[in-house]
């Protein structure tokens, strides 16, 4: 999956937009989504910020259970006769991009979920959600399993809502988190750790079932 991330933020990097006269001095944003197969969006969501810092995070628990985190350095990433140097911020002109932008949420399930809530569509349908979101107990290495029923009154969805915003340490021109409010913003630390800024709920993928009342 890094791999398959690679291609299309290379080859919007080499488009330079930053020399455009509407973009010089600004932040500048790539956004990328993952629909290579059925599903694929649920589960290479972690790919992402891996092939972004160049870094992947190995996890254990200590003698008090308490969740320890530990980065590690990647240097390319390998598939088959395919090999691509981790860390795109890393790359030549990545100074230019100031974060790279992922939604696993923003499918047409988004918009369908949307549309009941907006009160569009048959009173017929029903549409059941489920998935996994992000777990507020620092110390556990699973996210929260979930089931909601779309069409129930407490049901509320945004469309920022699933957006996860990977910022790059070394943009010439941060964006700010305010540009973006409802997101999960994620940093690179110079420990090679991330710290995120997630909101309260921060739905990490999920699939939706329509059904058809007879």
């Amino acid at each position: 999956m890094p791999i398959r991330y690679a291609g299309p933020l290379t080859a919007k990097l080499g488009k330079k937009y930053w020399e455009k006269e509407n973009v010089k001095g600004l932040p500048l944003a790539f956004a990328i989504q993952d629909f290579h197969a059925p599903n694929s969006m649920v589960t290479s969501r972690t790919a992402l910020p891996v092939y972004l810092y160049g870094v992947v995070w190995d996890w254990a628990k200590d003698a008090d259970g308490k969740l320890v985190i530990t980065p590690k350095k990647v240097e390319r990433h390998v598939w088959g006769q395919k090999t691509v140097q981790s860390g795109f911020f890393s790359l030549p002109g990545t100074e230019n991009i100031s974060a790279v932008i992922a939604n696993a949420s923003a499918t047409i399930s988004k918009f369908n979920r949307m549309g009941v809530l907006a009160g569009f569509g048959s009173k017929r349908v029903r549409m059941l959600r489920q998935g996994t979101a992000a777990n507020p107990d620092p110390n556990s290495e699973v996210p929260v399993a979930f089931v909601h029923d779309v069409n129930a009154p407490d049901y509320s969805e945004t469309w920022m809502e699933g957006m996860d915003v990977y910022h790059n340490p070394n943009a010439l021109h941060p964006l700010h988190p305010a540009m973006l409010p409802g997101a999960a913003h994620h940093r690179l630390g110079q420990d090679g750790q991330v710290e995120s800024l997630v909101p309260k709920w921060q739905p990490f993928g999920s699939t939706t079932q329509i059904i058809i009342q007879e």
